[in-house]
């Protein structure tokens, strides 16, 4: 007979157990707070790696014997981050990204002409689902060929 395990969140029990909601709210709150203090006092977050090669960021006055200090980069390498933004990389210029351009010698004029015959233009390139740019293109190759 399989038994059938089931899994409860900390916020479900948390949720139940409202003293020891407290409890941790008090525990952080303090943590926060003397964070605040020692960021206050000069002290400065740096990244460290112990013995067994695990890593984390803390504060540089709480740094043990067994741990080394290392650069933001060594750290990025060993705890994974640099692999997951170099998979699954966010932001930034990506090849081939963006909205392709239409013209490759695009020059920007300004012309004036009646309200009539833009109407025309406008209700052109709507039926034939172009741009205006397009159709009056399109009338200009039409005119000199």
């Amino acid at each position: 007979m399989k038994k059938e395990i089931k899994t409860i969140s900390l916020e479900e029990i948390l949720e139940k157990d409202p003293e020891m909601r407290a409890e941790i709210d008090k525990e952080t709150k303090a943590e926060q707070g003397e964070i605040k203090k020692a960021l206050e006092a000069g002290d400065k977050f740096v990244y460290v790696k112990d013995d067994e090669d695990y890593v984390c960021r803390k504060l540089k006055s709480k740094v043990k014997e067994n741990e080394t200090i290392i650069t933001r980069k060594e750290f990025e390498k060993s705890s994974g981050i640099e692999y997951y933004k170099k998979t699954y990389g966010r932001g930034g210029a990506r090849p081939n990204a963006g909205r392709k351009k239409q013209y490759k010698n695009k020059v920007k004029e300004t012309y004036e002409i009646e309200k009539t015959e833009a109407d025309k233009l406008k209700s052109y390139a709507k039926e034939h689902g172009i741009s205006k740019n397009k159709a009056i293109t399109e009338a200009i190759n039409k005119l000199v060929s």
